[in-house]
């Protein structure tokens, strides 16, 4: 996929602050040997008018501006990214938060076998008189489930949106 216009241009822009962050810096410090290029930078920023030191400060901050205005915009696309997908098809959005969109590879029975065997295979005996299980049959007792009707256009609508 082609980066985004946008995007290109933004990081062009970082390119060139950083060049004549780069060139300024070099001259700041007298290790500028050559005036190549730099009258244009001079008049461009205005060293004369502000101060090298000013405009070093204000191209540094600048660089961090649009970089961070390309991390926005990229996080931003990210999300309707992540919007969309979900919109259509959730459980691959749920696959990828797992980190598990490989291929699903059985595990090996007999690791299957010692691990559940681990857990149902020994005889537990738990308080059967809990104070939460006394609440719990307290409340199944009082509530019914109530009818629910069921008909083809609501089923219908709700079957377009489910993936094949």
């Amino acid at each position: 996929m082609e980066t985004p216009r946008w995007k290109r241009r933004l990081e062009q822009d970082v390119v060139e602050l950083r060049r004549s962050l780069g060139k300024l810096e070099r001259k700041h410090q007298g290790e500028q040997r050559n005036n190549q290029g730099m009258a244009r930078i001079e008049k461009k920023y205005k060293v004369h008018e502000k101060g090298i030191k000013i405009v070093i400060e204000d191209l540094k901050q600048r660089i961090i501006d649009k970089s961070e205005k390309i991390k926005r915009y990229s996080n931003r696309n990210e999300q309707f990214r992540w919007n969309r997908m979900f919109l259509k098809n959730q459980a691959k959005v749920y696959r990828e938060l797992d980190g598990s969109l490989q291929e699903n590879v059985a595990p090996d029975a007999d690791d299957a076998l010692t691990f559940w065997s681990s857990i149902w295979g020994k005889n537990v005996e738990h308080n059967r008189n809990a104070e939460w299980l006394n609440d719990v049959r307290e409340c199944i007792g009082k509530s019914s489930q109530t009818c629910v009707r069921v008909n083809t256009e609501n089923l219908k609508h709700h079957l377009k949106k489910v993936p094949n």
